[in-house]
């Protein structure tokens, strides 16, 4: 019997400091939040005059591994919608390329809504997601949306791409727009 509790209490102790080790090792993460929002359009508006908007915001940071492990990372995720119900069929699709400071390229998994209204999302970068270096990072985050009438006609075609570049450690961010058409 005692030797059981023995047992039990090195299993303890190892796991606990397992846990302390990840609570105090520190990783550098990017959190992505986004709103994007698509509330209509008459069919005889040029692009510029769609209701189509984006916001966009990354934050560079310090987190214990722990933590990051228990974050839903590497993909776009919603946190929050406000749907608008539209006379015309919505698809939206938000893609992720990140350029790391070595030139290498890694996609992520796109973001699709097929709804109008307001869309809030997330998306957190780390480690296992390209963050492993230092460096200058650029995000490429490019919006294509596609509205068309229910017998197929497209309405609006909106491709625009931000870019995003960071630094890590340091946390410097810029963005800008490359156009859109």
């Amino acid at each position: 019997m005692s030797k059981k509790l023995v047992g039990i209490a090195i299993l303890i102790l190892l796991i606990g400091g397992g846990i302390l080790f990840l609570k105090f090792q520190t990783v550098t993460i990017a959190t992505l939040s986004g709103q994007v929002a698509y509330t209509g359009a008459v069919s005889d508006l040029t692009a510029q005059q769609v209701g189509f908007y984006h916001e966009l915001q990354l934050k560079v940071k310090n987190v214990s591994r722990l933590d990051y492990m228990l974050m839903s990372r590497g993909k776009p995720r919603i946190v929050s919608s406000q749907e608008k119900e539209l006379p015309s069929v919505v698809n939206l699709t938000i893609t992720f390329k990140l350029i790391t400071p070595t030139n290498t390229v890694l996609i992520f998994e796109p973001l699709k809504l097929g709804k109008g209204g307001v869309h809030n999302f997330t998306m957190i970068i780390g480690p296992d997601e390209g963050l492993s270096e230092t460096g200058i990072f650029m995000l490429e985050i490019t919006f294509h949306l596609v509205v068309t009438r229910p017998d197929g006609m497209v309405i609006v075609e909106v491709h625009r791409t931000i870019e995003i570049i960071f630094t890590v450690p340091r946390g410097t961010v810029s963005m800008r727009e490359r156009g859109w058409i």
